[in-house]
């Protein structure tokens, strides 16, 4: 928290600074047995979004730059009232490196980058039940809030469980275009039957077990497989075409955002031919005009 002297009175203002890492699709998603038991396992990144957050004394007015960071600003004056401060001069300005609509966590991000940022400028708490909560008034979630892969109820807004983290891989990312939007995608989402709730309930016990024990190869199986499930929700035109050089290119498998428009390679960094498999992939999609982005998956330190 910062206290300066505004320039125009003698009133103290106060800052602070939050940031949230966004995420590249989901290593699976789909649904559990029961009632609205829909779930993503994100894959966070180490692209972020950034929160500064000031209030000061003086007539009550909410402001966010970009001004069409409106779920930001909803969020920010729920956050404002609970820490019975909303009857301030209150500025905040999300500055991001996750573009909207891709499937790159850029919502949620935004939004627990403000949470962050007016807890170090209050210098208060906001409990995670209390985050959760307010989150789920504003749109379906990613599990932006943990620094680790998480399993997450997306439309209830709710930790499942934690499954860990994957140390040195990166992906090779292809957007394929235009954008999503998340509460109009949710609504339109199809329900999983009894036995497709099975399986990705099999899918789920393998991945958590992979994942705790850096079984790559799992990993990717199970993430493809979850790619391959996805297309009648949300197809990948590119789908077969990043399978096929994932397998030329001995890469781990394939990732998608499944309400998002990108789609992507997993790739381990350790592999002594890491970069031969990088320049294969990327010259194949250049050689037909594509252009690729590389994505570092994050991992707390």
């Amino acid at each position: 928290m910062k206290q300066r002297m505004n320039s125009m009175n003698t009133e103290p203002y106060f800052s602070g600074m939050g940031m949230a890492y966004g995420k590249f699709g989901e290593l699976l998603q789909g649904a559990l047995p029961g009632i609205n038991n829909n779930f993503l396992v994100s894959l966070p990144i180490t692209k972020i979004s950034f929160a500064h957050f000031t209030y000061c004394n003086g007539k009550t007015h909410h402001s966010v730059s970009p001004t069409h960071k409106k779920k930001a600003l909803a969020f920010m004056s729920k956050i404002l009232d609970y820490f019975e401060i909303a009857n301030n001069e209150c500025k905040l300005i999300i500055e991001s490196e996750l573009p909207e609509g891709k499937g790159l966590g850029s919502s949620t991000a935004d939004l627990v980058a403000t949470a962050r940022a007016i807890e170090s400028a209050t210098q208060k708490h906001l409990p995670l039940e209390i985050l959760l909560q307010f989150l789920s008034e504003i749109e379906p979630s990613d599990g932006m809030m943990f620094d680790d892969i998480i399993c997450f109820y997306h439309r209830q807004v709710k930790l499942h469980s934690q499954l860990g983290h994957l140390s040195n891989l990166a992906i090779l990312g292809l957007d394929e275009g235009g954008m999503i939007d998340t509460i109009e995608f949710n609504k339109k989402l199809l329900p999983y039957t009894d036995s497709e709730k099975e399986h990705y309930a099999k899918l789920l016990t393998a991945l958590t077990s992979a994942v705790k024990t850096s079984d790559l190869a799992t990993i990717g199986k199970i993430s493809t497989e979850s790619a391959l499930l996805h297309q009648k929700f949300n197809p990948k035109k590119h789908l077969d075409d990043f399978i096929k050089l994932a397998h030329l290119s001995n890469a781990i498998g394939v990732i998608v955002a499944h309400s998002g428009t990108y789609i992507g390679m997993l790739m381990d960094k350790t592999r002594h031919d890491y970069l031969d498999q990088l320049a294969l992939a990327e010259n194949s999609l250049k050689s037909r005009f594509l252009k690729p982005t590389l994505f570092d998956v994050y991992v707390k330190t």
